[in-house]
Protein backbone atom coordinates (compact mmCIF):
# COMPACT_ATOMS: atom_id res chain seq x y z
CA UNK A 1 0.00 0.00 0.00
CA UNK A 2 1.30 3.42 -0.98
CA UNK A 3 2.01 5.69 1.98
CA UNK A 4 2.92 9.33 2.41
CA UNK A 5 4.81 11.20 5.09
CA UNK A 6 2.91 13.72 7.18
CA UNK A 7 4.78 16.58 8.78
CA UNK A 8 2.05 18.23 10.82
CA UNK A 9 -1.45 17.41 12.00
CA UNK A 10 -4.32 19.33 13.54
CA UNK A 11 -6.39 17.40 16.05
CA UNK A 12 -9.76 19.01 16.69
CA UNK A 13 -11.31 18.09 20.02
CA UNK A 14 -7.80 17.06 20.95
CA UNK A 15 -8.13 17.51 24.72
CA UNK A 16 -10.61 14.69 25.09
CA UNK A 17 -10.00 10.99 25.61
CA UNK A 18 -8.93 9.91 22.13
CA UNK A 19 -7.18 13.22 21.51
CA UNK A 20 -4.93 12.74 24.53
CA UNK A 21 -3.74 9.35 23.32
CA UNK A 22 -3.50 10.35 19.67
CA UNK A 23 -1.48 13.50 20.39
CA UNK A 24 1.08 11.56 22.39
CA UNK A 25 1.30 8.94 19.66
CA UNK A 26 1.95 11.55 16.95
CA UNK A 27 4.57 13.31 19.07
CA UNK A 28 6.44 10.00 19.42
CA UNK A 29 6.32 9.73 15.62
CA UNK A 30 8.05 13.12 15.31
CA UNK A 31 4.98 14.81 13.81
CA UNK A 32 4.24 18.44 14.69
CA UNK A 33 0.92 18.48 16.54
CA UNK A 34 -1.62 21.28 16.83
CA UNK A 35 -4.61 20.79 19.12
CA UNK A 36 -7.81 22.83 18.76
CA UNK A 37 -10.34 22.39 21.56
CA UNK A 38 -13.28 24.39 22.89
CA UNK A 39 -12.82 22.98 26.42
CA UNK A 40 -16.38 21.69 26.56
CA UNK A 41 -16.60 19.18 29.42
CA UNK A 42 -19.87 17.84 27.99
CA UNK A 43 -17.86 16.37 25.13
CA UNK A 44 -15.07 14.80 27.18
CA UNK A 45 -12.62 17.68 27.76
CA UNK A 46 -10.44 17.18 30.81
CA UNK A 47 -8.13 19.79 32.37
CA UNK A 48 -5.61 17.06 33.20
CA UNK A 49 -5.22 16.34 29.49
CA UNK A 50 -4.43 20.01 28.89
CA UNK A 51 -1.72 19.98 31.57
CA UNK A 52 -0.31 16.67 30.28
CA UNK A 53 -0.06 17.80 26.66
CA UNK A 54 1.34 21.23 27.54
CA UNK A 55 4.35 19.43 28.98
CA UNK A 56 4.88 17.75 25.60
CA UNK A 57 5.45 21.10 23.89
CA UNK A 58 2.73 20.88 21.26
CA UNK A 59 0.63 23.88 20.20
CA UNK A 60 -2.76 24.11 21.96
CA UNK A 61 -5.40 26.51 20.65
CA UNK A 62 -8.59 27.22 22.58
CA UNK A 63 -11.59 27.68 20.32
CA UNK A 64 -14.37 26.01 18.38
CA UNK A 65 -13.69 24.33 15.06
CA UNK A 66 -16.14 26.66 13.34
CA UNK A 67 -13.79 29.55 14.08
CA UNK A 68 -10.68 27.94 12.63
CA UNK A 69 -10.22 30.93 10.30
CA UNK A 70 -9.18 33.00 13.34
CA UNK A 71 -6.09 30.78 13.66
CA UNK A 72 -5.17 30.71 9.99
CA UNK A 73 -1.66 32.07 10.54
CA UNK A 74 -0.85 29.36 13.07
CA UNK A 75 -2.40 26.54 11.06
CA UNK A 76 -1.77 27.63 7.48
CA UNK A 77 0.86 24.94 6.86
CA UNK A 78 -0.91 22.01 8.51
CA UNK A 79 -1.21 19.19 5.98
CA UNK A 80 -3.55 16.77 7.81
CA UNK A 81 -6.51 16.88 10.20
CA UNK A 82 -8.06 14.38 12.59
CA UNK A 83 -11.51 15.67 13.49
CA UNK A 84 -12.54 14.34 16.91
CA UNK A 85 -14.66 17.35 17.86
CA UNK A 86 -18.29 17.02 18.88
CA UNK A 87 -20.71 15.71 21.46
CA UNK A 88 -21.01 11.96 21.98
CA UNK A 89 -23.82 11.58 24.53
CA UNK A 90 -26.72 9.70 22.95
CA UNK A 91 -29.22 10.40 25.72
CA UNK A 92 -27.96 14.00 25.90
CA UNK A 93 -28.80 14.39 22.21
CA UNK A 94 -32.39 13.36 22.87
CA UNK A 95 -32.69 15.87 25.71
CA UNK A 96 -31.14 18.72 23.73
CA UNK A 97 -31.24 18.05 19.98
CA UNK A 98 -30.40 21.65 19.07
CA UNK A 99 -27.13 21.55 21.01
CA UNK A 100 -26.28 18.26 19.36
CA UNK A 101 -26.88 19.42 15.80
CA UNK A 102 -24.99 22.66 16.49
CA UNK A 103 -21.91 20.83 17.80
CA UNK A 104 -22.00 17.72 15.62
CA UNK A 105 -23.08 19.15 12.27
CA UNK A 106 -23.29 22.95 12.02
CA UNK A 107 -19.85 23.57 13.54
CA UNK A 108 -18.31 21.08 11.12
CA UNK A 109 -19.92 22.82 8.16
CA UNK A 110 -18.42 26.10 9.38
CA UNK A 111 -15.07 24.33 9.71
CA UNK A 112 -15.28 23.00 6.15
CA UNK A 113 -16.27 26.41 4.81
CA UNK A 114 -13.37 28.04 6.62
CA UNK A 115 -10.55 25.69 5.54
CA UNK A 116 -10.72 26.91 1.95
CA UNK A 117 -7.22 28.09 1.14
CA UNK A 118 -5.55 25.86 3.76
CA UNK A 119 -2.99 23.29 2.58
CA UNK A 120 -4.89 20.32 4.02
CA UNK A 121 -4.66 17.19 1.85
CA UNK A 122 -6.22 14.58 4.17
CA UNK A 123 -8.88 14.60 6.90
CA UNK A 124 -9.93 11.74 9.15
CA UNK A 125 -13.40 12.25 10.60
CA UNK A 126 -14.46 10.07 13.55
CA UNK A 127 -18.07 9.00 13.37
CA UNK A 128 -19.88 6.27 15.32
CA UNK A 129 -21.37 2.82 14.80
CA UNK A 130 -24.51 4.35 16.30
CA UNK A 131 -25.43 5.52 12.79
CA UNK A 132 -26.47 1.92 12.03
CA UNK A 133 -29.07 1.72 14.81
CA UNK A 134 -30.55 -1.73 15.38
CA UNK A 135 -29.51 -4.34 12.85
CA UNK A 136 -30.88 -7.84 12.33
CA UNK A 137 -27.99 -9.16 10.23
CA UNK A 138 -24.64 -9.44 12.04
CA UNK A 139 -21.81 -8.62 11.73
CA UNK A 140 -22.63 -5.17 10.38
CA UNK A 141 -20.55 -3.95 7.44
CA UNK A 142 -20.35 -0.53 5.79
CA UNK A 143 -23.09 -1.44 3.28
CA UNK A 144 -25.73 -1.91 5.98
CA UNK A 145 -28.73 0.40 5.94
CA UNK A 146 -28.15 3.48 8.09
CA UNK A 147 -31.04 3.94 10.54
CA UNK A 148 -29.94 5.77 13.70
CA UNK A 149 -32.12 5.66 16.80
CA UNK A 150 -31.07 8.97 18.32
CA UNK A 151 -30.27 12.53 17.24
CA UNK A 152 -26.55 12.03 17.85
CA UNK A 153 -26.49 9.24 15.26
CA UNK A 154 -28.50 11.34 12.80
CA UNK A 155 -26.18 14.33 13.15
CA UNK A 156 -22.98 12.28 12.92
CA UNK A 157 -24.28 10.65 9.74
CA UNK A 158 -25.21 14.06 8.30
CA UNK A 159 -21.68 15.28 8.93
CA UNK A 160 -20.25 12.20 7.21
CA UNK A 161 -22.23 13.26 4.12
CA UNK A 162 -21.01 16.85 4.31
CA UNK A 163 -17.43 15.63 4.53
CA UNK A 164 -17.90 13.41 1.50
CA UNK A 165 -19.26 16.26 -0.61
CA UNK A 166 -16.80 18.93 0.59
CA UNK A 167 -13.85 16.61 -0.06
CA UNK A 168 -14.70 16.65 -3.75
CA UNK A 169 -15.15 20.43 -3.91
CA UNK A 170 -12.15 21.35 -1.75
CA UNK A 171 -9.89 18.64 -3.17
CA UNK A 172 -8.87 16.77 -0.05
CA UNK A 173 -9.10 13.05 0.76
CA UNK A 174 -11.39 12.03 3.61
CA UNK A 175 -11.47 8.87 5.68
CA UNK A 176 -14.57 8.40 7.85
CA UNK A 177 -14.14 6.01 10.77
CA UNK A 178 -17.26 4.60 12.39
CA UNK A 179 -15.93 3.79 15.85
CA UNK A 180 -17.31 1.09 18.11
CA UNK A 181 -16.83 1.17 21.90
CA UNK A 182 -13.36 2.64 22.30
CA UNK A 183 -11.91 2.49 25.81
CA UNK A 184 -8.65 3.17 27.60
CA UNK A 185 -6.60 5.65 29.60
CA UNK A 186 -8.22 9.07 29.81
CA UNK A 187 -11.79 8.04 28.96
CA UNK A 188 -14.68 9.90 30.60
CA UNK A 189 -15.63 8.11 33.85
CA UNK A 190 -17.16 10.92 35.90
CA UNK A 191 -20.73 9.91 35.09
CA UNK A 192 -22.69 7.54 32.87
CA UNK A 193 -23.51 10.08 30.13
CA UNK A 194 -20.86 9.23 27.54
CA UNK A 195 -20.34 5.46 27.67
CA UNK A 196 -21.44 2.40 29.59
CA UNK A 197 -17.84 1.25 30.02
CA UNK A 198 -16.72 4.58 31.46
CA UNK A 199 -19.38 4.20 34.14
CA UNK A 200 -18.42 0.55 34.75
CA UNK A 201 -14.85 1.78 35.31
CA UNK A 202 -16.08 4.47 37.69
CA UNK A 203 -17.85 1.84 39.76
CA UNK A 204 -14.81 -0.37 40.28
CA UNK A 205 -12.48 2.58 40.86
CA UNK A 206 -14.78 3.76 43.68
CA UNK A 207 -15.48 0.25 45.08
CA UNK A 208 -19.13 0.43 44.07
CA UNK A 209 -21.26 -2.26 42.39
CA UNK A 210 -21.63 -2.30 38.61
CA UNK A 211 -25.28 -2.00 37.61
CA UNK A 212 -26.29 -4.06 34.59
CA UNK A 213 -29.60 -3.36 32.89
CA UNK A 214 -31.63 -6.49 32.23
CA UNK A 215 -29.85 -9.84 32.02
CA UNK A 216 -26.53 -8.46 30.70
CA UNK A 217 -26.49 -10.84 27.73
CA UNK A 218 -26.37 -8.15 25.02
CA UNK A 219 -22.98 -8.27 23.31
CA UNK A 220 -20.51 -5.51 22.49
CA UNK A 221 -17.06 -5.31 20.96
CA UNK A 222 -14.45 -3.21 22.79
CA UNK A 223 -11.35 -1.70 21.16
CA UNK A 224 -8.43 -0.42 23.19
CA UNK A 225 -7.49 3.17 22.36
CA UNK A 226 -3.86 2.26 21.66
CA UNK A 227 -5.01 0.05 18.78
CA UNK A 228 -7.31 2.79 17.52
CA UNK A 229 -4.57 5.42 17.28
CA UNK A 230 -2.52 3.10 15.08
CA UNK A 231 -5.46 2.80 12.72
CA UNK A 232 -6.03 6.57 12.70
CA UNK A 233 -2.37 7.05 11.82
CA UNK A 234 -2.68 4.53 8.99
CA UNK A 235 -5.78 6.36 7.78
CA UNK A 236 -3.68 9.51 7.36
CA UNK A 237 -0.58 8.05 5.74
CA UNK A 238 -2.15 5.44 3.45
CA UNK A 239 -3.47 6.34 0.02
CA UNK A 240 -7.08 5.47 0.82
CA UNK A 241 -10.39 7.24 1.37
CA UNK A 242 -13.96 6.27 2.21
CA UNK A 243 -15.94 4.91 5.15
CA UNK A 244 -14.56 2.25 7.48
CA UNK A 245 -15.87 0.43 10.55
CA UNK A 246 -13.30 0.34 13.34
CA UNK A 247 -13.82 -1.89 16.36
CA UNK A 248 -12.97 -5.37 17.58
CA UNK A 249 -13.62 -8.76 16.01
CA UNK A 250 -14.15 -10.19 19.49
CA UNK A 251 -17.47 -9.71 21.27
CA UNK A 252 -18.37 -10.03 24.92
CA UNK A 253 -21.61 -9.87 26.85
CA UNK A 254 -22.02 -6.91 29.17
CA UNK A 255 -22.08 -9.46 31.99
CA UNK A 256 -18.67 -10.84 30.99
CA UNK A 257 -17.17 -7.35 30.67
CA UNK A 258 -18.38 -6.56 34.19
CA UNK A 259 -16.93 -9.84 35.48
CA UNK A 260 -13.50 -9.00 34.06
CA UNK A 261 -13.62 -5.62 35.80
CA UNK A 262 -14.73 -7.07 39.15
CA UNK A 263 -11.83 -9.52 38.95
CA UNK A 264 -9.56 -6.45 38.92
CA UNK A 265 -11.21 -5.12 42.07
CA UNK A 266 -13.09 -7.71 44.15
CA UNK A 267 -14.36 -4.88 46.40
CA UNK A 268 -16.79 -4.15 43.59
CA UNK A 269 -19.64 -6.45 42.53
CA UNK A 270 -22.38 -6.86 39.92
CA UNK A 271 -26.08 -6.16 40.44
CA UNK A 272 -28.89 -6.49 37.93
CA UNK A 273 -31.54 -3.79 37.60
CA UNK A 274 -34.53 -3.21 35.28
CA UNK A 275 -33.82 -1.43 32.00
CA UNK A 276 -34.67 2.30 32.41
CA UNK A 277 -37.59 3.41 30.23
CA UNK A 278 -35.66 6.50 29.12
CA UNK A 279 -33.04 4.31 27.43
CA UNK A 280 -35.22 1.60 25.89
CA UNK A 281 -36.04 3.50 22.72
CA UNK A 282 -32.43 4.35 21.88
CA UNK A 283 -30.72 1.14 22.95
CA UNK A 284 -29.45 -0.86 19.96
CA UNK A 285 -29.32 -4.21 21.74
CA UNK A 286 -26.56 -6.59 20.69
CA UNK A 287 -24.18 -5.31 18.05
CA UNK A 288 -21.34 -6.99 16.16
CA UNK A 289 -19.30 -4.89 13.76
CA UNK A 290 -17.51 -6.07 10.62
CA UNK A 291 -13.95 -4.71 10.49
CA UNK A 292 -12.91 -6.50 7.30
CA UNK A 293 -12.57 -3.39 5.16
CA UNK A 294 -10.40 -1.58 7.73
CA UNK A 295 -8.26 -4.67 8.22
CA UNK A 296 -7.68 -5.00 4.48
CA UNK A 297 -7.14 -1.34 3.53
CA UNK A 298 -6.01 0.37 6.77
CA UNK A 299 -4.14 -2.55 8.33
CA UNK A 300 -6.42 -2.21 11.33
CA UNK A 301 -5.25 -4.64 14.01
CA UNK A 302 -6.37 -5.50 17.52
CA UNK A 303 -3.19 -6.14 19.45
CA UNK A 304 -4.31 -5.52 23.05
CA UNK A 305 -6.73 -8.10 24.49
CA UNK A 306 -9.73 -6.96 26.51
CA UNK A 307 -8.20 -8.38 29.68
CA UNK A 308 -4.92 -6.54 29.16
CA UNK A 309 -6.60 -3.33 28.01
CA UNK A 310 -9.01 -3.16 30.94
CA UNK A 311 -6.16 -3.87 33.36
CA UNK A 312 -4.04 -1.05 31.88
CA UNK A 313 -7.04 1.29 32.00
CA UNK A 314 -7.86 0.36 35.60
CA UNK A 315 -4.26 0.93 36.71
CA UNK A 316 -4.22 4.34 35.00
CA UNK A 317 -7.34 5.49 36.80
CA UNK A 318 -6.13 4.13 40.11
CA UNK A 319 -3.13 6.41 39.72
CA UNK A 320 -4.91 9.49 38.34
CA UNK A 321 -8.49 9.11 39.54
CA UNK A 322 -8.44 12.46 41.34
CA UNK A 323 -8.44 14.17 37.94
CA UNK A 324 -11.37 12.17 36.57
CA UNK A 325 -13.92 11.55 39.33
Amino acid sequence: MKTKKIKSVLITGGLGFIGLNLSQFFIQKGIEVFVLDSKNENSGYNEFHLLTLKKKGLTIIEGTIGNIHKHREILKNVDSVVDLAGLIGHLDSMKNPLADIENNTVEHIRFLENIKGFKISKIVYTSTRQVYGKQEKMPVDENATVKPLDFNGINKYSTESYYSIYSKHLNFDVVILRLSNIYGEGMHIRDKRLSFLGWFMNRIITNNPIEIFGDGLNVRDLLYVGDLVNTIYNSLVMDVSGIFNVGSDKTFTLKRIAEILVDLNPKSSIIYVPFPDVLKNIDIGSFIIDNSKAKNLLEHREIVSIEEGLKKTYEYFQKYKGYYL
